[in-house]
């Protein structure tokens, strides 16, 4: 029963979706906060289970989890990103040799190509490579060579230049108290927080590999 509720949901969303008609930003922010907010369910999947759920698993380890579901949510990206890309310049390359015209080949069969690669495709992938139980060990994390190239020598990096970067602007704020900041420096928080909690979970597998990483 459990199971079938994001489907339902999905097939409601659908339906009662009151942006569904309209193509603007609204309609965009509106489907990627759904898609944002179930995303961050399944890191917490676990955690829920043994809430609700007699039989207890105590072997979940929260950052090998978290480092593997999202190893796996990148690849879907991945794959379903190049289904979407492939599939365009096929549309597009037979729309331009055929001179095929109309409402559906001038717009709509795009729309239908990417729900089928972004809501089909991607999230078949992602669910058919979702690490296994077996694969959750208590501090045994596996990692691959651009993994952690990516998280030792691009996310480190950066978040502590943006650490830099945030203090020398609170240094400005207090400085120049009457001029508090307001618009997109919220969402510039918001993005530095997202991102360090990240870099975050994703060093903690090579902790032990330096001073500079811990």
């Amino acid at each position: 029963m459990f199971l079938l509720l994001p489907i339902i949901y999905g097939i409601g969303f659908f339906f009662a979706n009151p942006y569904i008609s309209q193509d603007d930003i609204g309609t965009i922010v509106f489907f990627l906060l759904h898609i944002f907010g179930f995303g961050l369910v399944i890191f917490f999947a676990p955690y829920l289970k043994n809430i609700f759920s007699a039989d207890k698993n105590t072997i979940i380890e929260h950052t090998n989890y978290f480092t593997l579901v999202s190893w796996t949510k990148i690849m879907s990206a991945i794959v379903g990103g190049s289904v979407l890309l492939l599939g365009f310049i096929a549309i597009g390359s037979v729309r331009e040799l055929f001179d095929l015209t109309g409402e559906f080949w001038d717009g709509k069969i795009n729309g239908h190509w990417a729900t089928f690669s972004l809501s089909l495709v991607a999230p078949l992938y992602a669910l058919i490579h979702f690490p296994e139980l077996k694969e959750i060990k208590k501090n045994t994390y596996d990692t691959n060579r651009f993994f952690s190239f990516l998280v030792r020598f691009v996310g480190i990096p950066f978040i502590l230049v943006y650490f830099i970067i945030l203090y020398a602007y609170s240094v400005r704020v207090l400085m120049n108290f009457q001029d508090w900041p307001n618009g997109i420096i919220s969402w510039l928080v918001i993005g530095f927080s997202i991102f360090g909690y990240l870099v975050f979970i994703f060093s903690e597998s090579y902790a032990a590999e330096g001073k500079f990483i811990k």
